[in-house]
């Protein structure tokens, strides 16, 4: 006799759903109530059949989770992503299935909807959960430590920002993060989604416009004391590491490509603090691998040109990729990359590591080329999006 369904919800009641999470998110019931307010509020891809629930018998409302609507960089390339947040179960109900069902629907929905990836940020209490639906870790958790040089004279002004800047910072953003693998792609919805997040969070988190002689050149995020998004000029890098210094910046927990980043690892003396969990954090999953490999297909192309090897193919999971042209078709050949553990492969396809770097990879010795192919790009995503 089945004890529950679980559907996606048709007539969303949003009173019912704030109050059910409030209650599993605790421990205390009114600041949970304050965030998931601002969430139904404001969060652009919030619709009734983003979530899947779980109900009693008797209609009680006892599970969640929801979908998140984004699009994720992947080497230049926007793949759809659907992200997992909101899992709750009540508490009664917990050790029962409930969840396991409740996933298992949310990534057949994903599925149905053409997403390519998927991605959640899992409480280090859940370590362990999400492997069995295929969720691999993707994320590092990075702090740069900076001995930031003392300055005398700073031209660059920090400013908190203010509703007038959204349009420069929107800029500063796209110009910065484009070509960053794993960086969410940003419209004006979730721009603003994200700024009521900054609001919400009692200045725990905060966003600073640079001026210069009046002018706004660039932007920084503050999580308490790091700084975990920026794009200013390089022109500006030295002078916004006076910035640094006096506020003063405990570390930096940007992607590892960033032009400041770099700039800080070949400039200063610095300590990287490194946490990869496997089986947690930010993980991510594979939905749709043939529509994945068909949206980056062009993108390895461009490199297969750079590197002469367009006469060349490269089979993947049973998918064939032509290097001329990228386009991509089934096939029952051998695949020339192989991974003693198949979940990490999830690591190479978003381009987390090389393949150099992942134990147990390998790939085709007739084809040298495969780990220049396919670079290793640090994928890493901005803690201000966290779902």
């Amino acid at each position: 006799m089945t004890k529950f369904t679980v559907n996606i919800e048709r007539d969303l009641d949003g009173e019912e759903m704030i109050d059910f999470l409030s209650r599993v998110y605790g421990p205390n019931y009114f600041e949970a109530r304050s965030v998931f307010h601002m969430i139904f509020t404001h969060e652009p891809s919030l619709r009734a059949e983003n979530f899947i629930t779980a109900r009693s018998s008797k209609g009680h409302l006892i599970g969640v989770v929801r979908i998140v609507d984004r699009k994720i960089g992947i080497d230049g390339v926007a793949l759809e992503c659907g992200g997992i947040s909101s899992v709750g179960v009540h508490a009664q109900w917990r050790g029962q299935g409930v969840c396991s069902a409740l996933m298992r629907q949310a990534i057949k929905v994903m599925k149905e909807r053409g997403k390519d990836i998927s991605v959640l940020h899992g409480r280090r209490a859940v370590d362990g959960f999400y492997g069995q639906f295929g969720y691999q870790g993707v994320g590092r958790y990075l702090d740069l430590e900076v001995n930031f040089p003392e300055s005398s004279r700073i031209s660059l002004k920090a400013e908190p920002y203010k509703e007038s800047d959204l349009k420069s910072i929107m800029k500063f953003y796209k110009e910065t993060y484009s070509d960053l693998t794993g960086a969410v792609l940003r419209d004006d919805p979730l721009w603003k989604y994200l700024l009521a997040v900054m609001k919400n969070s009692k200045e725990r988190i905060c966003v600073f416009v640079c001026k210069q002689n009046g002018k706004s050149t660039g932007y920084f995020v503050l999580n308490e004391k790091k700084v975990i998004e920026m794009a200013v000029p390089e022109s500006c890098f030295g002078t916004v590491s006076g910035i640094f210094q006096s506020l003063p910046v405990e570390a930096l927990t940007i992607h590892p490509r960033h032009p400041y980043y770099r700039f800080c690892r070949t400039r200063m003396n610095t300590i990287q603090k490194e946490r990869f969990a496997l089986d947690g954090g930010y993980m991510a999953k594979v939905i749709n691998e043939e529509t994945l490999l068909r949206k980056i297909g062009p993108a390895l192309a461009q490199r297969a040109e750079v590197l002469r090897i367009c006469d060349q193919v490269v089979r993947l999971r049973q998918f064939e990729i032509h290097l001329g042209n990228g386009a991509v078709s089934k096939t029952n050949e051998a695949d020339d990359i192989s991974f003693e553990n198949q979940a990490h492969g999830i690591r190479f396809l978003l381009r987390v590591d090389s393949l150099r770097d992942i134990w147990g990879a390998s790939w085709n010795g007739e084809k040298p080329w495969i780990p220049f192919l396919f670079e290793g790009l640090c994928y890493h995503t901005s803690a201000w999006d966290e779902l």
